[in-house]
């Protein structure tokens, strides 16, 4: 046992001192004529005493007081004991937020099935559990630093959203692993659906746990989207690129859109691994959003990739993809003309 106020037990002598010196010293009573002392010998025998202290008697009050001065006492000094908390198992989720997880499947789209992954994780947490949320796109950040309560990081796991940038789960990594530096025996889970590149050696203790979703490499993907107006020019000049990452040949829906407005949607087939590139000169007269979006399978695949202002030259990266099976029909496969003055270049 150590104290943070040892000092304060040194009062406990004097205070106690004092009071048993109030029990020795002699009452000074007051001379009263009464008809007899025979119940009173005891008083008596303390008037006739000639010294100022009498003897120390046994009293339950005494004891009373010199107990609750020493609590007083033991309690200001502090006492405390170093002990070892019994703790549990310490978890770090990563999960994908990249544009690849918008990825459309049968069972829902891949940052869903991401979603229910996670949420079993924190399910199973023990009472002396705790974990971390971290959250990875184009960078990684602590969504829920680590915490026994399971409903804050409910909470904040249902926050989560799927990005239109590229992912970087080595950075999620390393995040996870100084969060888990000064916990014995911690796992990070990285919750992806594995469309990144190799992450490489990552010092650290933890272990490292990868918790798959999606079907692979079966993805039609928008790879990159660029959207400029050269000056003097009255067209904007729209690069898209599209692969196909399936190991066989698909069909999909290059869309165009301005805003909401449906400018030019393009029936592809793609070879397995086949990466396509399209330009397109597109006179838009207000400035507004533009997306590039690839469907396939029904409009519940699409998924839209990097988008900018028009009006201004914008350029960027991901792997916002699409997989499934249907009608392309419903992706808008009728209108494969160019409308709304987009013509291919």
């Amino acid at each position: 046992m150590s104290w943070l106020a040892p000092l304060a037990l040194t009062a406990l002598v004097p205070l106690a001192g004092i009071i048993v010196l109030l029990y020795l010293l002699k009452l000074r009573r007051r001379e009263m004529l009464v008809p007899s002392v025979f119940l009173w010998e005891q008083a008596t025998d303390d008037v006739q005493a000639n010294a100022p202290f009498q003897r120390l008697r046994a009293s339950l009050l005494l004891l009373l007081q010199l107990l609750a001065i020493a609590l007083l006492v033991t309690a200001l000094a502090a006492p405390f004991v170093m002990a070892r908390r019994l703790s549990g198992r310490t978890s770090v989720v990563v999960v994908d937020t990249s544009a690849s997880m918008s990825a459309v499947e049968a069972g829902g789209s891949r940052f869903e099935q991401a979603r229910r992954a996670a949420s079993e994780l924190i399910g199973s947490m023990s009472g002396r559990d705790e974990m971390a949320l971290i959250e990875c796109a184009d960078r990684a950040r602590v969504i829920v630093p680590l915490t026994g309560r399971r409903r804050e990081l409910q909470s904040a796991l249902g926050r989560l959203e799927p990005t239109d940038c590229p992912g970087t789960i080595r950075d999620g990594v390393l995040l996870a692993m100084s969060l888990a530096a000064s916990r014995s025996d911690a796992t990070v889970y990285v919750v992806s659906d594995g469309a990144f590149g190799a992450v490489g050696q990552v010092a650290g203790t933890a272990q490292v746990r990868f918790v798959g979703v999606g079907e692979g490499a079966d993805n039609v993907a928008l790879l990159a989207f660029e959207a400029s107006r050269p000056p003097g020019a009255e067209e904007h000049q729209v690069f898209v690129r599209v692969r196909n990452f399936a190991d066989a040949a698909r069909e999909c829906v290059l869309s165009i859109y301005h805003e909401d407005e449906l400018l030019d949607a393009r029936k592809l087939t793609l070879k397995a691994g086949e990466t396509h590139g399209a330009s397109y000169a597109a006179e838009i007269g207000e400035a507004g959003l533009l997306r590039a979006g690839v469907c396939v399978g029904g409009a519940a695949a699409i998924a839209v990739g990097i988008a900018g202002w028009a009006g201004e030259p914008v350029s960027g990266t991901g792997a916002a993809g699409a997989a499934g099976g249907g009608d392309l029909q419903d992706c808008g496969a009728g209108c494969l003309a160019g409308r709304g003055g987009v013509r291919r270049t």
